[in-house]
C-alpha cells in the first residue's frame, strides 16, 4: 500500500491530481490509499505516515514549508512534491531535499515517470500466500511470525499473511533493511511499529490498533534496544 497526501486549497486541482494518480496505480495494479488535505496545519495534524506528499506552496509558502518538515521528521524517506506556479520557492524545495517541483498545471508525463521511479526505489518483498503471490511494501510489515509450523507476516492494517517461508529465509531476505530485528527466534520486528518497549516486553501496533506483545530473548535485549534506539534516532 502506498499512502499519499495532496495539501491544496484548491479542490479542482488536487481532484485532478488524485484521479491522474489513481490511474496510474489502477494500471500498475498497486494498491493506493490518498488523502486530501485542504491547508499544511490540516496535514500537519494527522498522526499518519506518507510515502508521497504533495505541497502546495502557492497558497501557505511558510506553513508549506513547516508541514514540509515535519513530513520529513515523521519519515525520512518520504518523498515530496512542491507544487507551485511560480519559482520563488525553488530554494526552499532544495532546502528540503524536495523529490520534485511540478506546476500547477500537472504534466502528466512527467508525473507517471516520476513516479515510476519512485516505486523502483521503494523496497518491495515478494512471496506466495494461500497460493497467491502477494507484494508488499517492506515498511508495510509489522512483524513476520511464527505458528504451528508456518510463517506470517503482520501487516499495518492488521492482516496477517500465512506463508511457508522459514523464519531462516526471513531472515536473509530481510537482512539489508536496518528497521527489522529478531528479538526472539519466533519473531522478526519491524522496529518503527514499536509502541513500547521496557527491557521485557515489546508490544507491537499496527495502523488498526492491533497489538502483539513479544517477549524478547534474553540474549537479543541488548541488540534489540541498539535497533531500537537508533531507529528512533533516524525518525
Amino acid at each position: 500500500m502506498y499512502n499519499i497526501a495532496i495539501c491544496d486549497g484548491d479542490d479542482v486541482t488536487s481532484g485532478l491530481l488524485e484521479g491522474t494518480l489513481k490511474c496510474y496505480f489502477k494500471v500498475k495494479n498497486l494498491r493506493v490509499r490518498i488523502r486530501r488535505f485542504l491547508t499544511p496545519e490540516a496535514l500537519a495534524r494527522y498522526s499518519g505516515q506518507f510515502d508521497i506528499a504533495f505541497l502546495d506552496a502557492d497558497a501557505n509558502h511558510d506553513g508549506c514549508v513547516r508541514t514540509g518538515k515535519l513530513l520529513i521528521s515523521k519519515n525520512p524517506d518520504v518523498f515530496l512534491y512542491i507544487l507551485s506556479d511560480r519559482f520563488t520557492y525553488l530554494d526552499d524545495a532544495m532546502d528540503l531535499k524536495a523529490f520534485r517541483y511540478l506546476s500547477k498545471n500537472i504534466d502528466v508525463d512527467r508525473l507517471c515517470a516520476s513516479i515510476d521511479i519512485i516505486t523502483t526505489r521503494i523496497k518491495r518483498i515478494t512471496f506466495v500466500s494461500n497460493y497467491v503471490r502477494v507484494s508488499l511494501k517492506e515498511s508495510d510489515i509489522v512483524c513476520i511470525y511464527s505458528k504451528d509450523r508456518k510463517t506470517y507476516v503482520l501487516t499495518e492494517n492488521g492482516f496477517a499473511y500465512p506463508t511457508t517461508v522459514s523464519m531462516k529465509n526471513w531472515n536473509l531476505r530481510l537482512a539489508d533493511n536496518p528497521v527489522f530485528n529478531q528479538p526472539h527466534y519466533s519473531y522478526i520486528v519491524n522496529v518503527n511499529y514499536v509502541s513500547s518497549f521496557d527491557g521485557e516486553k515489546i508490544v507491537i501496533r499496527c495502523n488498526d490498533g492491533k497489538s502483539l506483545e513479544i517477549f524478547p530473548s534474553q540474549r537479543k535485549v541488548g541488540e534489540f534496544r541498539r535497533c531500537f534506539l537508533f531507529a528512533a534516532s533516524e525518525k
